[in-house]
């Protein structure tokens, strides 16, 4: 019957320390001293190595086992939690970066679109600029083909209505209304509408007594000078368009 071996406790205290899978590179090189060390004190265990050497690696090892089972498993909750922090930091700093990407691509379009409108708008006005100065060409030639026919046209000369002859009297010339027709018509056809020229104009075709009946009011020192030619009718109405007077 084969007996199994009893782990030593110094195979008992490797098995316990070997509990801490996957460890930090730091961690790691620890591992492989604490080995070493339990190599040795089997050595010391089987007589291969004095005594001395023996308390010193009892020594060694005890201080790095303790220092492991302080210290390890807080430095590794702590390098879990900055690991956990850092992780949380670049998550929220991915959303916030995609949020910004997404706004500046709408940016973007909208800017894209905006330049496709303005492109659009300046090619319309562009192409209403030709249309106007096609048409002012158009223009521009018909004004030199409309003075060119002019230029060969003879000039007709002017109408001119006569004088009418001078007032005197309805018994013994014109009578009164067929001398103010012919005065209304000369003074509209001459297309003066000066009434100060109308006026000496009225006065001036006047002799004999219808002179002497309107000459006071047309003093510049008259109380209540003419101010058109329609005053001056008026007055004259007044004496030789009556019946009786004829």
């Amino acid at each position: 019957m084969t007996t199994q071996k009893s782990p030593t406790p110094h195979e008992e205290q490797e098995g316990e320390h070997n509990i801490v899978p996957d460890l930090p590179e730091s961690v790691s090189q620890g591992k492989r001293r604490e080995r070493r060390l339990l190599s040795a004190l089997d050595a010391v265990d089987q007589g291969l190595l004095p005594d001395m050497a023996a308390e010193a690696y009892n020594f060694l090892f005890g201080s790095v086992a303790e220092n492991f089972e302080r210290y390890l498993p807080a430095d590794l909750l702590s390098i879990s939690n900055e690991i956990a922090r850092w992780s949380d930091e670049v998550y929220i700093d991915q959303q916030r970066y995609q949020k910004e990407i997404a706004s500046i691509k709408r940016q973007r379009d909208r800017l894209a679109a905006q330049n496709i409108e303005i492109s659009q708008s300046l090619l319309g006005a562009e192409q209403n600029e030709a249309e106007y100065e096609n048409r002012i060409t158009s223009l521009e030639a018909e004004i030199v083909d409309l003075r060119k026919a002019q230029s060969t046209v003879s000039p007709q000369p002017a109408f001119k209505i006569p004088d009418p002859e001078f007032f005197e009297s309805s018994s013994t010339g014109i009578s009164w209304e067929q001398w103010k027709d012919k005065m209304m018509n000369k003074i509209r056809a001459s297309g003066n509408s000066d009434p100060v020229a109308q006026l000496a104009y009225v006065h001036s075709r006047l002799k004999g007594p219808p002179a002497e009946q309107v000459r006071a009011r047309y003093r510049t020192d008259a109380l209540n000078p003419y101010t058109s030619v329609e005053e001056v009718f008026a007055t004259l109405e007044d004496i030789y368009g009556t019946p009786w007077y004829s």
